[in-house]
């Protein structure tokens, strides 16, 4: 069985041009120079906010950053930002850094203006401190090649594939997950922590994460098929060797102006009982991630099958 997920795997390698001083977890930071600088290049009626914007669902500022206000109370944003791995690091002017970015749906025909916020912004700086960087090379992670669509040639941009296709294996009883990222989710409007987790807690969270970006971002039908009998299904899988523990950060939010405190699970588990309409699911998921702040690269999880 095979599946096609409509998004792009895009892997930025930028050179600094300035010594870079980089936070403990660099999401929020590259995800405020994603932000700020496509809302520069995009919007053409200079508001304070996109609520009551005439332009709301046809600009690329609005429909790739802004969901929330154009889809209201059913919205998720089309992208997520995989940063580097934890750990403060300087950076030394000269040296490269890499980085990742999923695009998914329709908005990855805003490819280039994607590409262009990134320039722009890293010419503009990155954190408190401005450090500049500039673009080096773009390539499209896909499972049958590579595709390098920016280093030398603009045109390359023309080659990249709009499909991400997915084998999904037969015959699996049991998987090991992953969480290389803090992941939040909630059950009644308060944060699941390791100790409650389970394993109808985490399907059911991956089920909201693909019917939202499905329903805001194509008009493609789902391919998990009934979700009642998946949510009743993922409840009989049991959830055993768990080593999950909590793991704070903190990020600077530029429009509050200050530190906010957040954190998710992190660690391993293992699902072991009959998965065979969910397995699609979990191989998805380890694609778009899971849970709340995913454009920042949170709900990251490596998805392993076991012999």
């Amino acid at each position: 069985m095979k599946i096609e997920l409509p998004l792009i795997l895009l892997e930025y390698t930028f050179r600094a041009q300035d010594d870079m001083i980089l936070p403990n977890y660099t999401g929020s930071a590259l995800r405020g120079v994603f932000g700020s600088s496509l809302r520069r290049i995009c919007c053409l009626a200079r508001q304070e906010n996109c609520g009551g914007c005439r332009l709301i669902t046809t600009c690329p500022y609005a429909v790739i950053f802004e969901s929330k206000a154009g889809l209201k109370n059913r919205y998720v944003n089309p992208y997520v930002i995989e940063p580097l791995p934890f750990g403060k690091r300087l950076i030394k002017k000269g040296e490269c850094f890499s980085f990742r970015q999923i695009l998914f749906g329709r908005e990855i025909k805003q490819l280039s203006f994607i590409i262009l916020a990134w320039v722009k912004g890293m010419q503009g700086g990155m954190g408190r401190t401005k450090s500049r960087a500039e673009l080096v090379q773009i390539v499209q992670h896909h499972p049958e090649r590579d595709i390098y669509l920016y280093g030398g040639d603009d045109s390359q941009l023309d080659n990249a594939e709009n499909l991400y296709p997915i084998e999904i294996p037969e015959g699996i009883k049991a998987v090991e997950i992953q969480i290389q990222t803090p992941l939040r989710i909630q059950r009644e409007k308060h944060p699941i922590t390791p100790a409650e987790i389970t394993a109808g807690d985490f399907v059911s969270g991956l089920v909201r994460r693909l019917e939202l970006l499905y329903t805001s971002h194509t008009d493609l039908p789902p391919f998990w098929g009934e979700k009642a009998r998946i949510l009743a299904e993922a409840k009989e899988l049991t959830m055993a060797k768990k080593n999950l523990h909590w793991q704070d950060w903190t990020r600077w939010s530029g429009r509050q102006k200050q530190h906010i405190s957040l954190g998710g699970i992190i660690g391993t588990f293992e699902l072991i009982g009959e998965m065979r309409s969910i397995i699609p699911l979990l191989m998805a998921g380890s694609m778009v991630h899971i849970g709340k702040s995913t454009v920042m690269g949170l709900g990251k999880y490596v998805l392993t099958v076991k012999k």
